[in-house]
């Protein structure tokens, strides 16, 4: 495997979909533009849409076994190597028991509230404080992200950077040809981009 300046340490990455899988996969993108030296460490998906090259790392998708792989691969790497973590657990977990001196992680939101079972809250409550409090950075995709990051870890480094737009793919298109085109003429429409999930 080739020694890499960066590891970009995301289960959820393409072809698995998702908000943080096309986050990761959009970070990669532009680290690759720009010419910087990036490894993805990911699970295997049998995908040809996977966006992985072939000097990535990809381990096995079953639980465990996948945490086990990963932990053994940053074991072998230098300990000073930048690590960008995908979530706080289990990318960031395993990458600060791997012994990954510099780690940052990325912060969403759903992840950092309490899990659905009482009886994990309080075993999990000082996990994630201990990971996200051990983190170089923690990158918070918006300012309540942010504030739920230090609700949790009061001692975390966590800056907000609201999440980027790509306008070249992403730009204004013709109104009244989308509205034709969706049989929206003369009604009033309401849009979301986001996930309603219930807690």
């Amino acid at each position: 495997v080739m020694q890499s300046s960066t590891v970009l340490f995301a289960y959820e990455y393409p072809p698995v979909p998702g908000g943080i899988a096309r986050l990761c996969a959009e970070l990669c993108t532009v680290y690759r533009k720009h010419r910087f030296n990036v490894c993805v460490l990911t699970q295997r998906c049998d995908s040809p849409r996977s966006q992985t090259e072939p000097s990535d790392v990809r381990v096995s998708p079953e639980r465990l076994k996948r945490e086990w792989s990963a932990f053994q691969w940053l074991r072998k790497q230098p300990r000073d190597i930048p690590v960008i973590c995908g979530v706080w657990y289990p990318e960031g977990l395993v990458a600060l028991l791997s012994g990954a001196t510099r780690r940052v992680i990325l912060a969403h939101g759903s992840e950092l509230l309490p899990p659905v079972e009482r009886w994990r809250r309080p075993f999990w409550a000082v996990l994630q404080r201990w990971v996200l409090e051990s983190a170089d950075l923690v990158v918070a995709n918006s300012e309540y992200t942010r504030k739920i990051v230090l609700a949790v870890a009061p001692n975390a480094r966590v800056e907000a950077i609201p999440l980027a737009v790509d306008h070249e793919r992403f730009t204004p298109g013709d109104r009244i040809s989308a509205k034709r085109r969706f049989d929206l003429a003369g009604k009033r429409v309401i849009c979301t981009v986001s996930r309603i999930q219930r807690y």
